[in-house]
């Protein structure tokens, strides 16, 4: 299989996971009545939240490259070289 089949079927393969992590994620959050207070469809929050991970990930990202650590070191378990 070549690097562009390969790379289709990998997001794709994202893709899927995503949208049933989104899915998921609104359905929690419809079970537990979370969208109650802000009066704000469960869908909607779910997207909230999963930009925020999103944004949280690229923030750790960053941060590794402004302290000089590879991505490899990054969630090892190992305490951070410094």
């Amino acid at each position: 299989m070549d690097k562009d089949n390969l790379e289709k079927i990998d997001l794709a393969t994202f893709f899927r996971k995503k949208q049933g992590f989104l899915k998921e994620l609104e359905c929690l959050i419809n079970k537990h009545s979370l969208e109650n207070d802000s009066d704000t469809p469960d869908f909607i929050l779910a997207e909230y939240i999963n930009r925020c991970l999103t944004a949280f990930n690229e923030a750790v990202k960053y941060r590794e490259c402004w302290y000089g650590r590879k991505k490899e070191d990054v969630g090892n378990g190992e305490k951070p070289k410094t």
